[in-house]
């Protein structure tokens, strides 16, 4: 059972918010169609909430749909998406302030410090590990 500082919990270490953004983009044509095949699941991240973010296979659907989600809105910007999933509703907040993602950018990839996240390496930690698993063949797709 795991639960952060913050009170993010489960192993996508959700808040209020970003269960509220599972729900959200699980309610869209584009991605409900996703999973059309897995009623049971779509019905879980309909209603995602705190007890569903400690089941490991809920909570890792969720935390992939809401990743491609953020990596989207930054335009394929992985490590833009990382630090926003990372920090949580605080990346919402400076795009509304900038007006834009474009230029909210800049600053979303500096908040890890800003905030003193318990992980200010968090991005470049994925990133790494990613290219390691591509360099060895393991990772899928």
């Amino acid at each position: 059972q795991a639960t952060s500082w913050t009170g993010a919990a489960g192993i996508g270490q959700f808040t209020h918010v970003g269960r509220k953004e599972v729900r959200r983009l699980i309610g869209l044509p584009a991605w409900s169609s996703r999973y059309s095949s897995e009623p049971v699941l779509a019905a879980r991240l309909a209603n995602f909430n705190r007890p569903d973010a400690f089941d490991p296979g809920v909570a890792i659907e969720a935390s992939a749909l809401m990743l491609a989600s953020l990596i989207g809105k930054w335009n394929g910007n992985l490590e833009a998406g990382l630090t926003d999933y990372n920090a949580g509703g605080v990346a919402a907040k400076l795009v509304a302030r900038a007006g834009s993602h474009a230029r909210a950018l800049p600053e979303l990839l500096q908040l890890p410090e800003k905030i003193r996240s318990q992980s200010p390496e968090y991005a470049p930690k994925v990133l790494a590990a990613a290219s390691y698993f591509d360099s060895t063949g393991l990772r899928a797709g």
